[in-house]
C-alpha cells in the first residue's frame, strides 16, 4: 500500500537568528512542512521517502535590529520496522533586511512509528 502525506507544523519561539549561533533576540514564527510517501511492504516494513522544509520569520525583541527570514529544505528516506529516531541534513539561509546573510548546517530530528511522525526538533551542525 502506497500512501502520501503533508505535515505542517509552526512554532513561536523567542530565541537567536541562528540554530548555530548567539546574537540578539527574535520573536521567531518556525513553519516545518514534510511531504511523506509511505510504501508498506507485506513484511510488515515500512519504506518513506520524504522532504522537509523550514521557513523562518523574525522581528528583534529590541527595536532598530534588522528583521529576519530563513528557508531551508532537505530530500531523505528510511526504512523502519516499528519504531524509527532519525535525522537528516538541512542547509538554512538566514537573511536580514540590512542585507546580511548566514547560512549554516542543521540537522533536523524526527521520531517515526506506526506511521506517524513525531519529535520534530532542529539543532546546529555547523556553519560552512
Amino acid at each position: 500500500m502506497v500512501t502520501e502525506d503533508t505535515f505542517t507544523d509552526t512554532t513561536d519561539r523567542v530565541g537567536p537568528a541562528s540554530y548555530c549561533s548567539a546574537g540578539p533576540l527574535y520573536n521567531l514564527t518556525e513553519t516545518f512542512n514534510f511531504s511523506v510517501r509511505t510504501v508498506d511492504t507485506s513484511a510488515g516494513v515500512q519504506r518513506v521517502n520524504l522532504r522537509y522544509t523550514v521557513s523562518v520569520t523574525g522581528v528583534p525583541v529590541e527595536p532598530g535590529l534588522p528583521t529576519v527570514t530563513a528557508t531551508g529544505a532537505s530530500v531523505g528516506g528510511l526504512t523502519s520496522g516499528p519504531a524509527e529516531t532519525n535525522s537528516g541534513q538541512l542547509l538554512i539561509k538566514w537573511s536580514f533586511s540590512d542585507g546580511t546573510q548566514l547560512t549554516e548546517r542543521s540537522l533536523f530530528h524526527y521520531t517515526f512509528a506506526n506511521g506517524d511522525f513525531t519529535n520534530f526538533r532542529v539543532t546546529c551542525n555547523s556553519i560552512p
